[in-house]
């Protein structure tokens, strides 16, 4: 089966960087074909072997654009391309991408391109991805309505996707946990062009990017959020974020970091030897008292079988 080509600029960018890989491979036989399956303005390429599931992979594809469009009050409905790459894809293209992207890393953006590559692990479901969809996917769109988007602040950049992926979790909580009481937290000046190479740095990078964001809905309410995207469309970030928020970036983070203290202050309340003593006496007490309260029941189901059936009088001699 022949490529299906529309005229979309996504798609065709997304073409163009399969055969930039072809290329670097060099592989003696003929490529595989690229099929396309459409929903809406979303193109999953695929290989035939994937056709169903990237038919659903489009369609959530498609319905996360929308809904990320409107969060974000983005204005463009661009046309993006999705490349699956799953067991079944050819092993030359699996291995083209896996000299561009770290082996932890399941998916990834060109907003430029209007392009995106999702890894698909052998047994993951559709809507198992549809957070990574909806992640890659603001990358996108904002790309689409923001020229300017490479000047924004990457964790700026990266807390966005992930609020739209809805992603935070425990791993995130323990993550920043793990930092905030080891003094590793970085300082989001550090994480403002380029996040850490490492998967556990990386992961830190991200928590810290999404939970910036949500103590900035917290403290400030969900609609300066959106006045800072309107004013990102004429302004300089850290003007048109000080004039959302009524503070620069810098002393927001002040706040935050506050913030992520006193959340995760009881953490070391509960690690102290001081409270493990204290939390070992009250199991040892409330063990004790389960332990009188059964004596107690016992006791009386004893009386009160002896008062029902009175033992026998002796025979007379």
């Amino acid at each position: 089966m022949r490529p299906v080509i529309r005229a979309g600029r996504g798609l065709a960018a997304a073409l163009c960087l399969l055969l930039l890989c072809a290329r670097d491979l060099a592989a003696a036989e003929p490529p595989e074909p690229v099929i396309v399956a459409q929903s809406g303005p979303v193109a999953v390429l695929h290989t035939a072997g994937d056709a169903g599931y990237a038919r659903a992979m489009a369609e959530l594809a498609a319905a996360g654009h929308e809904r990320v469009r409107r969060n974000l009050g983005l204005k463009q409905v661009a046309e993006v391309a999705v490349l699956l790459l799953t067991p079944g894809s050819p092993q030359l293209t699996r291995e083209a991408w896996a000299r561009r992207l770290p082996r932890w890393i399941a998916g990834a953006a060109i907003p430029a391109e209007r392009f995106i590559v999702v890894r698909v692990p052998a047994g993951e479901t559709p809507s198992e991805l549809e957070p990574l969809l909806l992640h890659e996917l603001t990358h996108v769109l904002l790309g689409a309505d923001y020229p300017d988007l490479a000047a924004w602040p990457l964790w700026f950049q990266e807390g966005l996707a992930m609020r739209e992926a809805r992603t935070e979790g425990l791993r995130d909580f323990a993550t920043l946990s793990a930092a905030t009481l080891l003094d590793r937290l970085y300082p989001l000046e550090s994480l403002a062009l380029r996040f850490p190479a490492s998967e556990a740095e990386a992961r830190l990078a991200y928590a810290e990017s999404l939970s910036f964001l949500s103590f900035l809905d917290a403290r400030f309410g969900r609609a300066r959020g959106v006045e800072l995207l309107r004013g990102l469309r004429r302004l300089p970030f850290d003007e048109a974020f000080r004039r959302a928020y009524g503070l620069g970036p810098g002393a927001a983070e002040g706040l935050w970091l506050r913030w992520v203290d006193r959340r995760y202050a009881w953490i070391p309340a509960l690690t102290s030897g001081t409270t493990l003593w204290l939390l070992i006496t009250l199991l040892f007490l409330a063990a004790a008292a389960v332990r009188r309260r059964r004596s107690r029941q016992m006791r009386e189901r004893w009386e009160a079988e002896e008062r029902e059936d009175p033992p026998d009088e002796e025979p007379l001699v």
